[in-house]
């Protein structure tokens, strides 16, 4: 049964996350609503410029700040990892490509499976103790 590390994970490597602040982005580009001041009137306080207007929306939507925080408590803990965590972690979590079975990691790292499947155990309580508040 996955959790919610096992997703995030999952996600991060599979470059989902990333996929979502970009079809964010391109809601929030696409939504842009047309200047309705017929009046003439002057508007007081307003930002005209829609390239800031874009950016200014997209530094304030909520969602891309949530899916920026995962990548970066990922990255962070990721960082901090053994080569072999990380490269155990690529090849659990990636893409069919780079994605292989609990066989093909042990035979690759040189352990046995249920090693392996214990050091990803420990990992995922780690970062769940350390960073997932997010």
């Amino acid at each position: 049964m996955a959790d919610k590390i096992d997703k995030l994970f999952k996600s991060y490597y599979q470059h989902e996350i990333e996929n979502k602040i970009a079809d964010r982005k391109q809601d929030i580009k696409n939504s842009a609503k047309p200047d309705e001041n017929v009046g003439g009137g002057r508007l007081q306080n307003v930002n005209s410029n829609p390239v800031e207007n874009y950016l200014i929306k997209v530094e304030r939507d909520l969602m891309i700040r949530h899916w920026r925080r995962q990548i970066k408590s990922i990255r962070e803990y990721v960082a901090t990892l053994t080569k072999e965590n990380q490269e155990m972690l690529v090849m659990h979590y990636s893409k069919p490509p780079l994605k292989k079975s609990w066989q093909q990691i042990s035979m690759k790292m040189y352990l046995d499976q249920t090693t392996c499947k214990k050091r990803l155990a420990k990992i995922k309580q780690e970062y769940r103790k350390s960073f997932f508040c997010v």
